[in-house]
C-alpha cells in the first residue's frame, strides 16, 4: 500500500513537500511523487532491514539527489512470526 507523507525541513517549518511512501516487508521506499515509482526508483530513498530491526525501530541516514537527505526511522509493530510447533 502506498501512502502520502508530508516532509518538512527542520530549519524551515513552513517549507513542506508531499511524497509517497510504502513498505514491502523488507524495504521502505520514499519517493518524491507518483511518477518516480514507475520503475525509476533512483529518485527515491530506500531503507532495508529485517523483521527484528524494524521491530526495534530501525534508523538510517538516507539521501537522494535533489529530493531528500536526513534520517529515516521506521518501527514495525506486528505479530511475532510463528515458530515451528
Amino acid at each position: 500500500m502506498r501512502v502520502g507523507v508530508s516532509l518538512r525541513e527542520v530549519k524551515r517549518a513552513q517549507h513542506r513537500h508531499v511524497a509517497l511512501a510504502w513498505f514491502d516487508g523488507q524495504q521502505v521506499f520514499v519517493c518524491p511523487d507518483e511518477h518516480s515509482t514507475d520503475g525509476r526508483l533512483e529518485h527515491c530513498v530506500r531503507m532495508v532491514g529485517h523483521y527484528g530491526e524494524y521491530r526495534q525501530g530501525l534508523v538510517r541516514q538516507v539521501e537522494s539527489k535533489a529530493f531528500l537527505r536526513g534520517s529515516l526511522r521506521c518501527s514495525f509493530v506486528g505479530r511475532e512470526p510463528r515458530r515451528g510447533r
